[in-house]
C-alpha cells in the first residue's frame, strides 16, 4: 500500500513539474512583461535567461525577444489560427548588469531579487500587474494604473515622481531629495521615508497616505474628495476644493491656503 502511494505521489510530482529552458539574449536595458508571466530579475550578474512553463510544448509560445531599441519583450505569442493557450505558471528568470526601465501589464508580476542600481529608473505598471523590489537611483519615475500594485523600497538621490490612477495602489519606502505625487480615480499611495520638498495633487477620491513621510515643505492640491496626509516640519501651501482635504502633522505653519466648496487644509 505504501509503495502504491509513493508511486502516485511521484507521478503527480512529474505532472506538476515545470519544464525549463535556457535562452540566449541580446544586450538590453529595458524589460517589458505581460500576460500573467512572472519575471524574476537579478541585477549585476552576467546576462542570462531561464524560461519555465507547464510543458515543453508551451515553451515555444513564450516570446523573449530584444528589439532594436534594447527592450527585452516577454510575452505569449499565440498563432492566429490557434485557440487561446492556458498556462498555469510561467516564470522567466533573467540576470543582467543593467536595468533602466521596466514595464508590467496584463496581470504580469515583476520581482527584483536584489537591489537594482541605475542613473534614472522608470517603472510603469498597469492592468492588474504587480511589482516588488528595491532600487537605488539618481532619479525615479513611477507610474501605476488600472488596478496595478507596486511595493518596495527606493533610495533616490535627486527627484522622484510618482503617479497612481484607476484604483491602483503604491505602497513603498522612499528616501529622496524632492518628491512629486499625483493621485487620481480612487487610487492610493502609501509612502514612508523622507524628502526635503514635496508637491502633491490628489483628486477623484484618491488617497495619499504620507503620515510616515517626513518633509520640510509641502505644496498640495486636493479636489473632488481626494485626500492627502503628510508629516511636515516647516511650511505648507495648498489649494483644496470640492471636498478635497490636505492634512498634515508636525510643526509646519500654513503659509498659503485657498479653499472652496467644502475643501479643507488643516493640521491634525
Amino acid at each position: 500500500m505504501i509503495k502504491i502511494v509513493l508511486l502516485l505521489l511521484l507521478a503527480c510530482g512529474s505532472a506538476w513539474a515545470q519544464v525549463k529552458e535556457s535562452r540566449q539574449i541580446k544586450d538590453f536595458s529595458v524589460i517589458s512583461v505581460s500576460q500573467g508571466i512572472q519575471l524574476q530579475f537579478i541585477y549585476g550578474e552576467a546576462k542570462s535567461m531561464e524560461v519555465s512553463a507547464d510543458s515543453k510544448e508551451l515553451l515555444k509560445y513564450i516570446n523573449t525577444e530584444v528589439n532594436p531599441e534594447g527592450e527585452l519583450k516577454i510575452f505569449i505569442d499565440t498563432p492566429r489560427n490557434m485557440k487561446r493557450l492556458t498556462f498555469k505558471n510561467i516564470v522567466v528568470r533573467v540576470s543582467n548588469p543593467v536595468l533602466e526601465s521596466i514595464l508590467i501589464s496584463s496581470s504580469a508580476k515583476a520581482i527584483l531579487n536584489n537591489t537594482v542600481k541605475a542613473k534614472t529608473f522608470n517603472l510603469f505598471a498597469s492592468s492588474s500587474s504587480s511589482f516588488s523590489g528595491s532600487v537605488q537611483a539618481d532619479d525615479l519615475y513611477l507610474s501605476s494604473s488600472s488596478s496595478s500594485k507596486v511595493e518596495g523600497g527606493f533610495e533616490v538621490m535627486n527627484k522622484s515622481v510618482l503617479s497612481a490612477s484607476s484604483s491602483s495602489k503604491i505602497n513603498i519606502a522612499l528616501n529622496t531629495k524632492t518628491a512629486e505625487f499625483d493621485g487620481g480615480s480612487s487610487s492610493s499611495i502609501t509612502v514612508n521615508g523622507k524628502a526635503n520638498e514635496a508637491s502633491a495633487s490628489v483628486s477623484s477620491s484618491a488617497r495619499i497616505n504620507a503620515v510616515g513621510f517626513q518633509v520640510k515643505t509641502l505644496n498640495g492640491k486636493a479636489s473632488s474628495s481626494g485626500k492627502m496626509t503628510f508629516d511636515v516640519s516647516e511650511k505648507v501651501t495648498g489649494r483644496a476644493s470640492s471636498s478635497g482635504k490636505i492634512e498634515f502633522t508636525g510643526q509646519a505653519q500654513i503659509i498659503s491656503a485657498k479653499t472652496s466648496s467644502s475643501g479643507k487644509i488643516q493640521k491634525l
